[in-house]
């Protein structure tokens, strides 16, 4: 998991694959991520988000929300 340090990623997360995060970026709790996840800056990914893919690529451009 990549990370900046501007960046509020909840404990309560589950990755299998990969997360790289842009800048001023947040991950809410009880987040699973099965596919390599890319995000942009200001990013929100809210409570309970699953997104699954395992082996594929899912681009999160910049200002958005899921």
């Amino acid at each position: 998991m990549s990370e900046k340090s501007s960046n509020i990623v909840s404990s309560m997360i589950r990755v299998r694959g990969s997360l790289e995060l842009g800048e001023h970026c947040i991950v809410d709790d009880f987040c699973y991520f099965a596919a390599d996840i890319h995000s942009g800056s200001y990013v929100h990914i809210a409570h309970g988000v699953t997104v699954l893919g395992k082996g594929n690529r899912c681009a999160i451009g910049d200002f958005s929300a899921i």
